[in-house]
Order: structure tokens, then sequence, then C-alpha cells
């Protein structure tokens, strides 16, 4: 799914809250990937895992058309990509980048400025950001720049919720089993159950029944939800509506998140 940037100046900047960037980000582990199916070669960084300094540069890779890096300073991470070759029309992307970070807690990402002339569809889940950017055709010397704002705190399960459900309307069609749309829809819909389910229960006076109401909403989660795309994760494939491993297991981790955040919440 991890594709690479083949040529050009590709700048990332992601901006995080200043009051708990430094916090968040310094000292924390970060796995960067890049990777493109019509170059395998070039997938990865030299060291795909760095630790976040805000005096060194985390990643970097130079190879014989062009040197790139990505570098994490205060409350931003700047990503280059230099096309150093004398040739022109060289073609850059398509490419997904993501990175992970062993703690962290992203609840948004948003698209600032762009100068690409392709679309950058931007994704993330409370620990990582994926890029997906689209084809494009680069010259020596040219300079892409992309600024993202990145909001780290916590969400509440709602607000998950709905990011979720919104990712999901991303995912292409050949990664569902069939109908695609109906499942997305049928999808959302479960979603807004649960989500319906929460607002009862963050209105409900009674812990008892509150808590319970917590606890129909995971169990609404789990067998509703998770269930229709954990195939690849050890559950039932006959039951999965997704069937992209990738889907599967950034969406189960984003479940897993709104389950600790709804527990979280009971008395």
């Amino acid at each position: 799914m991890f594709k690479k940037l083949i040529s050009g100046i590709f700048a990332l900047i992601i901006c995080g809250h200043a009051l708990s960037a430094q916090a968040t980000w310094e000292g924390t582990e970060v796995t960067g990937t890049v990777f493109s199916s019509d170059f395998p070669g070039y997938s990865d960084w030299s060291d795909p895992v760095s630790t976040i300094s805000f005096t060194d540069i985390e990643f970097i890779k130079v190879s014989v058309n062009a040197t790139r890096s990505a570098d994490f300073t205060e409350n931003m991470l700047i990503l280059t990509y230099e096309n150093t070759s004398p040739w022109p029309n060289i073609t850059f992307g398509p490419l997904t980048y993501t990175f992970e970070l062993q703690e962290a807690s992203i609840s948004a990402v948003s698209l600032v400025n762009s100068t690409f002339s392709s679309n950058i569809v931007s994704s993330f889940t409370s620990n990582s950001i994926t890029l997906e950017v689209a084809l494009q055709n680069t010259n020596p010397g040219e300079l892409f720049t992309a600024t993202f704002e990145i909001v780290q705190g916590t969400l509440s399960p709602n607000e998950a919720l709905l990011d979720m459900s919104n990712y999901i309307f991303t995912i292409p069609e050949d990664e569902f089993k069939n109908n695609a749309d109906n499942r997305k829809n049928a999808l959302s819909n479960k979603i807004i159950e649960v989500i319906d389910t929460i607002e009862l229960a963050d209105t409900e006076v009674d812990p008892t029944v509150q808590n319970g109401l917590y606890d129909e909403a995971i169990a609404k989660l789990e067998n509703d939800i998770s269930a229709k795309m954990d195939g690849c994760l050890g559950g039932n494939e006959k039951n999965d509506w997704i069937v992209d491993c990738n889907a599967q297991t950034d969406l189960n981790e984003l479940i897993d998140d709104i389950i600790t955040i709804i527990n979280d919440l009971k008395n």
C-alpha cells in the first residue's frame, strides 16, 4: 500500500499544538515508511526507525536522482525531496508516506496549503499519519510544498467514531468484498448507532445504567463493526466486508482506541 516519491522536492510541514508538542514529539520513537510499487528498490528510508530529536534529522535517503529527508522539529515535520537529475519530465508518484509514532494522541489532520499539481489525500489514526500523493511530472530543481496542521489531544469517542466513518468512505472499492457503496453506508449506519448509544449514556444519571449503555456501545463496536473487518487479524474472514489487511489493521487500531476512551468514561 505504501508508495514513494520519485522526483522533485516535497516539503511537508506538520504542526502540533504548541503547549503539547514538546512533550508529545521529542524523544518519541517514530517509524517512517515510503513505498512506490513502480520503484520497489527505492522504497524505504536508509534507517526507517528513529527517535524524534529537535536538533537532528530523523530520516534521510540519498539516491542517484534525488535526496529526501524527514525532519521533526518543534511543532512540525519537514519532509523534503529534491530532484537532482538533469532530465525533465521525471515521474513523481503515485506514492504513500506514513509515519507511525510510538506515543502520540493525534486527533485531526488538515491541509493548510500545497504547491503540488496533484492531489494529496491525508488520513490518520491516534498515532500515525498517512499521505497519498497522485501522479505528476517534475523537472530538475522543482520545489513542492504541502502543509498539514496536526491537532493533538484526546478525542471524544464520538469524534473518533466520525473520523472512522469518514476514513471508511475513503477506502477504495476493491478493498471491499463486494458492494462497496452499500457496505460503506451500512458501516456508517452502524457507527451512528454506536454514537447514539454513547450520547444516551452521556445524559444518564444512574451510574449502573450509564455503564450498561457504554458496554452496549462497546459490544456494538466489537460485534457489529470490528467483526466485519478482522479476518486478517484472526477473526472469521467469511464475515468480512472490508478485506484489505492494511485497512483492517488501521480500523481495528482505531476501534481499540475508541473502546479505551469509552472504558475511561465509566464510573
